[in-house]
Parts: structure tokens; sequence; C-alpha cells
């Protein structure tokens, strides 16, 4: 049999050739989230739990699989695009050994393979309707990105953006993968967690939550392990919600308690200007309460008086328009008091 001959420089880079093997770089924890078909892969977590790194990494493989492929990472704010989401794109191409095959260009701001054409787009979405103008030149978009989910305004902003890149069908009857990563605030009711919270058993959404702890793989240095380790001893609360991505509530911090101080009297120099009433109603379920708020000359918040009810262990709770009467005889009292 003749032996096959084979062109010097095809030689030279069969040599050169180096085979990445994806496994080696993401945690075992990341397996199902990278294998999954489903078309919204949501990854929440703690910080250090190297979401953005295994999503890059995943944008990237499916950018190679297919040359006619378009990639669209998005920040709400623009001027944050360069160092985050572009710079982990571009940290995962190094990583998977293709980033000689781009162009990296920061006017406009994307990296574009150089003979296919196609590559990564990075756009803030400070008004996600002008994304509607977006123009890729060539090939589709298979894949969105929201980085730092929780900083976009509401669930609108998204819904405009991924309705913009989802309405032709893709080859093959793919579709779109739409890659949301974030931290959870701390606030139950932040949109983002009530969001992903109503997702929870929605069919297209695969929901994924890692934290450091899963580092099996020992990604993560000594020093920043160390950090944390100090944390989770000297303050639990911030613990569990920075690095163990847990949604903790607000505690104090709905409102600063150190920002509050008792007064035995109104400023002399700062007269109060405006009053407002501030109305949480409970009626006869639960506790209802009154709040006198005046705004000063000098821009101070002062509370002058209050008024609380509880139907609590009551046999007979006060009606509605009892209440209603209260409220009524509150307002002319504290007006009386503190309108000169």
């Amino acid at each position: 049999m003749a032996k096959v001959q084979i062109h010097p420089a095809v030689h030279k880079q069969l040599q050169e050739y180096k085979v990445i093997n994806v496994i080696d770089m993401i945690n075992p924890a990341f397996y199902d989230f990278w294998l999954s078909e489903l078309n919204h892969l949501v990854a929440k977590g703690g910080r250090s739990s190297m979401k953005s790194s295994v999503i890059s990494l995943k944008l990237v493989e499916m950018k190679m699989e297919d040359p006619l492929s378009n990639m669209v990472c998005l920040r709400k704010v623009a001027n944050t695009l360069y160092k985050s989401v572009y710079q982990q794109v571009k940290w995962a191409l190094y990583e998977m050994g293709v980033a000689d095959q781009f162009v990296f260009g920061k006017s406009p701001m994307e990296i574009i393979h150089r003979e296919w054409g196609t590559g990564f787009y990075f756009s803030g979405c400070d008004d996600p309707a002008k994304l509607k103008s977006m123009k890729i030149p060539f090939g589709h978009v298979s894949a969105l990105w929201f980085e730092e989910l929780a900083e976009f305004a509401g669930i609108t902003d998204v819904d405009i953006v991924e309705d913009t890149f989802i309405r032709a069908d893709l080859p093959d009857d793919k579709e779109v993968k739409v890659f949301m990563s974030f931290n959870p605030p701390r606030n139950p009711y932040e949109w983002v967690n009530e969001f992903i919270d109503a997702r929870q058993c929605d069919d297209d959404f695969l929901i994924h939550h890692t934290t450091y702890l899963d580092d099996e793989k020992g990604f993560l240095s000594k020093q920043i392990i160390k950090k944390i380790d100090k944390y989770k001893k000297n303050d639990p609360d911030y613990y569990n919600w920075m690095y163990l991505g847990k949604v903790i509530g607000m505690g104090d911090n709905v409102y600063n308690i150190n920002l509050f101080h008792r007064i035995p009297e109104l400023p002399v120099d700062d007269p109060v200007i405006l009053i407002d009433i501030g109305i949480d109603t409970g009626h006869q379920v639960s506790a209802t309460t009154y709040l006198a708020i005046g705004l000063t000359a000098k821009s101070k918040v002062i509370l002058l008086d209050t008024y609380y009810y509880s139907p609590a262990n009551k046999a007979v709770k006060k009606s509605p328009s009892e209440l209603s009467a209260e409220l009524d005889e509150f307002m002319n009292d504290v007006q009386k008091k503190y309108i000169m």
C-alpha cells in the first residue's frame, strides 16, 4: 500500500495540534449545566463559584461547533462590558486554544472569527429598545448571555432583548440558548429573586445554584479560601449571602438604624414644611399602623407621631369604618399640633 504523503505545513499543524478536554476546565457541579438542552440556563449562586467562567467556555464551544453562529453578551450598563464579559470571553478563547483565530475589536466591541466573519458581540442595555436595531451582518444568533442579571431594571428589559433575537428560526430546528448569571440580592422581593422563584417549575428553564464549595478541582487560590473562612467565622450573615448565594433578607438594612436619632423637640432653626401620612393597613386580619412623617426645610425626615392597632386576641375587632374614622382623627390631631 502506498504511503500517504502529508504536506509539510499540515504535518507541522498536526504535530502542534492541542486537544482540549473541557471536562478538565469545569467542576463536576456544572456538568448538568454544560450538557443541558434547555433553552434558558440560569447560573446563580455565591461569589467565586465560577459561573461566568463556565458560561464563557460554553459560548466558545458553541461558537466553534457552528461557524455561522453569533453570541450576544449583555450587561445592563455599557461601560462595564469591556472589563467584564469581553475579557471573560477573551479568557475563554485563550483557554480553549482558539484565540489566534479571532480578531479582538474594541470599537465596536466585538470578537470576530478571521475566516467565518461571525463571533461575539457585546452590548449594554441602558436602553433595551435600542437593541431592536442592532444588526449582525452575517450568520445567526445562537446564544444570549445576560451577565449580572440582577443589575437589569426588570423582566421587561430582558424580554425586549430576548424577543429581538429569538424571532427567526435557527437551522436544524435549534433554539437560541439564553444564559443568565447573577449573585442573588439579599432582598427576597427583588425582581430577579421573584422571577427565578416563579421559573422553578418552568420546563424551559434550568435553575442552577453553585458556590465556592463546589470547587472540587481546586481552581480557587488558598488566599481567597482563607478570606472566605474569616467571613464564615466572623460574619455569618454576610458569608451566607455573599459566598453561599443565599437570599437572607434585609435584616435591619431596610432602614439603617444608625441614621435614626431620638430628638427631644423639633429644631427651632429647621421648621417642618410638609407632613405626610404612611399607612400599612391590616384591618381585621393583621395590625394597622399610621405614621405621621415630617419633612423639614433642611430636608430632614422626622417621625412625628404613630398610630397602631392590632386585632390579635380580640373577640370584637374594629371595622374598616372605625379604623377610617380613627385615621381621620389621627390626621387632624397631627395637623393641629404641628402645622402652625
